[in-house]
């Protein structure tokens, strides 16, 4: 997938990474949580279907990937990225 596919709300979500911030608020839910605090409503909806969609097409390396070249500051394992995007989906989909 091409950057420029990447919609701006997958960035502003991965700008809300900076340099150890999962080390504060610890990994998974909390992090993706924190994140999502960066984004308006509008950015929730467009980024759900596009996590689902990255989530189910591409590998953890294209994963790693398209966060490494977001302005975010935190780097990834290829597992960790594809999780973080995970809890980053799950808790969009949370009633």
């Amino acid at each position: 997938m091409a950057l420029q596919d990447t919609p701006q709300s997958f960035h502003r979500l991965a700008g809300g990474m900076h340099q150890d911030v999962d080390i504060v608020l610890g990994a998974g839910r909390g992090l993706a949580a924190y994140c999502l605090g960066f984004l308006a409503a509008q950015d929730r909806a467009e980024l759900a279907p596009f996590l689902r969609t990255i989530l189910t097409t591409l590998d953890g390396a294209e994963i790693k990937g398209l966060l490494r070249r977001t302005t975010g500051d935190r780097r990834f394992s290829t597992k960790d990225a594809t999780r973080f995007l995970q809890d980053v989906l799950s808790e969009l989909e949370r009633p």
